[in-house]
C-alpha cells in the first residue's frame, strides 16, 4: 500500500469516525438534552431516598460548605458520599433559586456528553478514529447510559470516572508512562467519593505489576507499593469525611442509619450463606456489593467464569494467542463486568424465593464494555 492510498485510508476513516459521532451526539441530543423536565415526574427526585439526600447535600455544600441533609431542625450525615452532590455545585450556581432542581439532572447531562466525546477523543488518540465513532454510538445508544444521563442518580458520573480511570491505566501500559498509572488510580479512587461500590474494580491497580520491569526490581516493588498509596488519596476526601462525622475511616452513613444491619445482619446472612449447600453448590459463592438495609445486591463468580469463555475473555490466559499486555488489558473489562452487575432478590435471604430475581440494574462498569467490544473488533482488524 502506498504512502498516498494509506493516508486517503487515515483521512476516510477519520471523517467516516466524526460522522458517527455526530449521530451520537445527536441521539444524544433528542434522548437526553432535549427532555423537557416540567412536563415529566422526574422532578419529583425520585427513587427516594437517592436522589433527595443527593439534592439536600448539594444544598447543604453551597449553604453551609458541609454535606448533610436537615430533618425538622437537625442536621444529619447521609447515607450517601458526597461527591456526586459536589459535582452539583456549578449548576447550583449557574441555575436560578426557582430552577434549582434541574441541578442533578444538568449535571448528568454534562457527565454524559463529556464522556461520550472523550471515548471518542481516547479512541482518536490512538488513531482509531472509525472505531471511535462506532465507540461512541454504541455508548449513547446504551439504554443505560442514557437513561441514568437524564436521571438523578449518581451512576453516570461514577461511570465516568471509572472509566477515565480504565483508559489512563491502558495508555500507562500502552506507552509506558508510569504517570497514566498513577492518575488512572487517582480516578479510581475519586470514584469512591461517588459510589463506594467502585471499591470493587481495585483490581484495576494490577497495571503497576504488568509494566515492563526494565530496571532494578526494588524500583519496580517501590512504584506498585505507591500505587495504592494514591489510590487511597484519591479516595482521601471520603475517609477524612467519615473519620470527622463517625470517628472511623471506614464507617459510613449506613452504620449511622442502620447500625443493626452492618452489626448483626450481616454477619447473620453470611452465615446464613454457608449452611445453604443448595447456595453453595449452585451459586458457589456469594459476596455483597453493597447494601442500604432495604436491598442487598450480590454476583455470582460463576458469572466470572461464564464471561471469560463466552466473551472471549479467555484470551487472558491462552498461551497460543499472541497479545501485547496492552492488548490483553483491554480485555479485563470482561472479566470485572460481574462486579459491575448487581441483582435485588425478590425475597428475604432465609427464603427460598429469595433466589428468584427481579430485575438487572446497569452499573457502573458496563460502559467499560464498549471499550472492551471496541477492543475485539480493532484486533479483528489487525488479524
Amino acid at each position: 500500500m502506498t504512502d498516498v492510498s494509506k493516508r486517503e485510508l487515515a483521512t476516510g476513516s477519520f471523517f467516516a469516525g466524526v460522522l458517527l459521532l455526530l449521530c451520537a451526539l445527536a441521539f444524544y441530543y433528542f434522548a437526553v438534552l432535549k427532555i423537557d423536565y416540567q412536563k415529566t415526574t422526574l422532578l419529583d427526585l425520585g427513587p427516594y431516598p437517592d436522589a433527595t439526600e443527593y439534592f439536600a447535600q448539594a444544598r447543604a455544600l453551597l449553604k453551609d460548605r458541609w454535606p448533610s441533609i436537615q430533618i425538622g431542625y437537625d442536621k444529619l450525615p447521609s447515607r450517601y458520599p458526597p461527591g456526586y452532590p459536589a459535582l452539583m455545585l456549578p449548576w447550583l450556581k449557574i441555575l436560578p433559586e426557582a430552577q434549582s432542581v434541574l441541578a442533578p439532572f444538568r449535571t448528568n447531562q454534562t457527565l454524559g456528553l463529556l464522556l461520550l466525546l472523550t471515548v471518542f477523543g481516547f479512541y482518536a488518540y490512538l488513531a482509531m478514529p472509525l472505531t471511535g465513532g462506532v465507540a461512541a454510538l454504541l455508548l449513547a445508544t446504551l439504554p443505560g447510559f442514557f437513561i441514568f444521563c437524564r436521571s438523578s442518580l449518581s451512576e453516570i458520573s461514577a461511570s465516568a470516572l471509572i472509566v477515565f480511570a480504565f483508559m489512563f491505566a491502558y495508555l500507562g501500559l500502552k506507552e509506558e508512562r508510569r504517570w497514566k498509572i498513577y492518575l488512572s488510580a487517582v480516578f479510581l479512587g475519586l470514584s469512591l467519593n461517588v459510589r463506594i461500590q467502585s471499591l470493587f474494580f481495585a483490581p484495576l491497580l494490577l497495571a503497576m505489576a504488568l509494566f515492563p520491569i526494565r530496571e532494578m526490581r526494588w524500583r519496580w516493588f517501590l512504584h506498585c507499593a505507591a500505587l495504592p498509596v494514591v489510590f487511597v488519596l484519591g479516595a482521601s476526601p471520603l475517609l477524612m469525611l467519615n473519620t470527622i462525622q463517625f470517628h472511623s475511616p471506614f464507617k459510613t452513613g449506613y452504620d449511622f442509619w442502620t447500625p443493626y444491619f452492618t452489626e448483626h445482619h450481616l454477619n447473620s446472612a453470611v452465615a446464613r450463606i454457608l449452611r445453604c449447600r443448595y447456595f453453595w453448590y449452585r451459586h458457589i459463592l456469594c459476596s455483597f456489593l453493597y447494601s442500604s438495609g432495604l436491598h442487598r445486591a450480590v454476583f455470582y463468580p460463576a458469572q466470572l467464569v461464564r464471561w471469560l469463555r463466552l466473551s472471549g475473555g479467555v484470551e487472558l490466559f491462552r498461551g497460543d494467542v499472541e497479545l501485547s499486555i496492552c492488548q490483553r488489558w483491554t480485555l479485563l473489562p470482561a472479566a470485572l463486568n460481574p462486579f459491575s452487575r448487581a441483582r435485588c432478590p425478590a425475597g428475604d435471604w432465609g427464603r427460598k424465593d429469595a433466589f428468584c430475581w427481579k430485575a438487572d440494574y446497569c452499573r457502573p462498569g458496563h460502559p467499560c464494555l464498549i471499550c472492551r467490544g471496541m477492543s475485539r473488533l480493532s484486533l479483528a482488524f489487525q488479524l
